[in-house]
């Protein structure tokens, strides 16, 4: 058991060095894949703090009729604020409209206009799940048709365009990540080709001798994985590399200590073994059951 174990295993070092060429471009593009899959997610996970923090700013103003008194607009606000909706509010009384308007363009509102026009109104921050335009759009028309009810705000626009360049992002990344997948895995599936064409004669041999086709196929998709481990444990030290140098240069404005070096080059291991494995078992194939 042990011998035949140390055969499968010797044969796959063999296959690697018959087809040593093709063996380093597939362990090469398997270490690009896996280290532009970290890169992503590096890209993304950052990317989403910062869309994280930028939505919390999301906030919708809701101006009330002028022709509510004080009691009343207060009463508008708390109706609008209980609704579930909603997380947090700010009211703006007619006052405090006014104080605004005087700081930020530097005149007393009652001194250019003789009175304050300003209505009062109320400022809200939405829970997570409605952080986004079409929630927005859906709290609109719930707000819209309440009694005293002016006008409503927010910056749809803008967050039109943020939410569909997060989408873009997003898909741009696992296109990506799957091109040079099926790259990955196509440049492993031909290697092990070569390696059962250079070998044709001996597998015949142990065809013949009545060799099972698990005992054949073993050192072939040993070999994928070998491309894989190699090629994860340089796509980890990349990677790893890659993390420090971004932290030194860019912290805090990029946070990448959400994953520990350890557990990086693990899941490097881990995808290069599957990259690895997949792509052998792709190269064998049918071809020797036929």
């Amino acid at each position: 058991m042990i011998s035949s174990f140390i055969f499968l295993i010797g044969e796959s070092f063999k296959g690697i060095w018959r087809t040593r060429v093709q063996s380093f471009s597939s362990i090469l593009m398997i270490m690009i894949s896996i280290s532009l899959l970290v890169a992503g997610y590096f890209v993304y996970t950052n990317f989403n703090r910062y869309s994280d923090e930028l939505k919390t700013s999301y906030q919708m103003e809701v101006f009330f009729n002028s022709e509510l008194d004080s009691i009343e607009c207060q009463d508008s606000y708390n109706k609008i604020y209980s609704f579930p909706f909603i997380k947090k509010g700010e009211y703006i009384s007619k006052k405090r409209a006014g104080d605004i308007f005087n700081k930020q363009f530097g005149q007393d509102i009652n001194f250019v206009f003789g009175t304050n026009p300003l209505p009062c109104s109320g400022r809200y921050d939405m829970v997570e799940s409605f952080r986004n335009i079409d929630g927005l759009n859906e709290i609109k028309e719930k707000i819209s048709i309440l009694s005293g009810v002016e006008d409503i705000h927010y910056p749809s626009e803008f967050i039109i365009k943020f939410d569909n360049l997060s989408s873009d992002l997003m898909a741009g990344f696992i296109i990506g990540g799957i091109i040079f997948l099926f790259i990955s895995i196509f440049i492993i599936s031909n290697t092990i080709k070569m390696v059962i064409h250079a070998r044709r004669s001996q597998l015949d041999l142990l065809i013949l001798l009545g060799a099972s086709n698990v005992f054949i196929k073993t050192p072939l998709i040993l070999e994928g994985i070998f491309h894989g481990i190699i090629g994860g444990i340089l796509a980890g030290g990349i990677s790893i590399l890659m993390k420090t140098i971004l932290t030194y240069l860019f912290y805090p404005t990029i946070s990448l200590q959400i994953i520990s070096n350890s557990i990086l080059l693990f899941s490097c291991l881990t995808f290069g073994v599957l990259f690895g494995m997949i792509g052998s078992i792709m190269g064998i194939g049918r071809y020797l059951e036929k």
